[in-house]
């Protein structure tokens, strides 16, 4: 399909404009008198008998006409050029030097508006052609498939956003709890009606009212660390004076630890769900829930061993949807990069086994592109399974085969001893 190319938009707008711009220039800086003698001197016949002196005449008076206008004192016949001159021909070069720039003005004229015209229709070519327009085109101003995302304010929800908005299938509702996110949408071009504003920590009803009236629910919420500045002025220094640095500290703003989002939070988003009606609900969560000694169990911690664990509360919140009994796919995404998707290979797997690999990361881009196929694929549906990816690898296309690849499910029975215990 046609893609719209930004920059060759405003190429081409811009010499359109300096095209014009320059005509305009040729035109109006020309002085009054040199127009004049233009004027004139496009009437040129090779030979002229009585007959075509008359009729020369009576151009010469209809041009003092119409030239009158511009000047300041009255033209008169006097001050016209004589026949022999006004069939002198233009090119000579005792003519002004701006009457010859100005015989570029039809050209250029002509050449900017056809890049104008070029330039309307590549626009609006690329609206009418776009996945978004064919789609309220084909439904009457409404899409597809009503799709809710949670923290879509976030980096990897906003990008499973944007997908949604993008693809004809689905009619996305970005659900969000801050000013900030708030903005985001905005700025992807979700309109005020798509939009819902609740807490995921709040109470059920508030997030099934959100819900209703979509199929599907996309959960990208999850507690985000915060660093703890000391910790870097700790490492440092320790640095400074060749000591062993350690690692940075992480702590979690009040209301927002692993408990209270990954698993109360994604509790919630599950009940509400199912009361609202909703038939499929997709997770993003992460790889490690199978590693009870994993450094991000360790984030937030305190020393009564209170805090963090926040794979293990991911865990007990994958097992929660797991056995709700809607349908469910649930994604464990290794490390997160933010570079661009749709050019490596996806890899799949379970149960933690690529984190044996090298490379374990993936770009968030890829991420949300998961989210999505997983929504159209029916071989994601009631799947629970890892994914990285390979640089060096075909780039992942045919999501059909990359779902169909293997029947096997992360299984749950691994750590059960640790969730249970929270």
């Amino acid at each position: 399909m046609y893609a719209s190319n930004p920059t060759s938009h405003r190429a081409m707008a811009l010499v359109a404009t300096v095209l014009v711009a320059a005509c305009a220039f040729f035109l109006l800086a020309e002085p009054s008198s040199t127009r004049t003698q233009l004027l004139l001197r496009s009437v040129q016949v090779p030979s002229l008998n009585q007959a075509g002196h008359s009729q020369l005449n009576v151009g010469r008076s209809r041009i003092i006409t119409s030239l009158a206008s511009e000047q300041k004192t009255p033209l008169s016949v006097e001050q016209l050029p004589s026949t022999r001159e006004a069939q002198q021909p233009f090119a000579d070069h005792q003519q002004p030097r701006l009457g010859a720039l100005a015989r570029l003005s039809a050209p250029l004229m002509t050449a900017g508006a056809i890049l104008c015209l070029g330039a309307v229709f590549q626009t609006v070519y690329t609206w009418f052609s776009s996945p978004r327009r064919v789609a309220l085109a084909t439904t009457g101003g409404t899409k597809g498939r009503k799709v809710v995302v949670t923290g879509a304010g976030g980096r990897t929800g906003k990008l499973v956003t944007q997908k949604l908005i993008n693809a004809p299938e689905f009619s996305p509702i970005g659900l969000v709890n801050s000013a900030k996110s708030l903005k985001t949408l905005a700025s992807l071009g979700l309109g005020d009606s798509a939009v819902r504003n609740a807490s995921v920590t709040g109470p059920v009803d508030d997030l099934a009212e959100a819900f209703a009236g979509a199929e599907a629910v996309v959960i990208c919420t999850s507690a985000v660390p915060k660093i703890q500045f000391f910790s870097i002025i700790k490492i440092l220094l320790a640095k400074l004076f060749c000591q062993k640095p350690g690692r940075p500290t992480f702590s979690f703003a009040p209301g927002g630890t692993p408990e209270e989002v990954d698993w109360i939070g994604q509790k919630n988003q599950i009940d509400a769900a199912k009361a609202a009606g909703v038939s499929h609900v997709v997770i993003v969560s992460s790889m490690g829930g199978t590693q009870p000694d994993n450094f991000l169990n360790t984030i937030g911690k305190q020393e009564d061993g209170t805090g963090g664990d926040i794979l293990l509360w991911k865990r007990k919140a994958e097992k929660y949807l797991i056995d709700s009994g809607l349908k469910y796919t649930i994604i464990h995404p290794g490390g997160l990069l933010d570079k661009a998707g749709g050019e490596r290979e996806i890899v799949f797997g379970v149960d933690d086994k690529l984190l044996q690999e090298d490379v374990r990361s993936i770009p968030r881009e890829d991420v949300a592109e998961v989210c999505v196929q997983s929504l159209l694929q029916p071989g994601a549906i009631n799947r629970s399974f890892d994914i990285i990816s390979r640089e060096n690898g075909k780039p992942t296309k045919d999501w059909e085969q990359f779902f169909g690849q293997s029947g096997e499910n992360c299984d749950y029975t691994v750590m059960t001893s640790g969730v249970s215990a929270l």
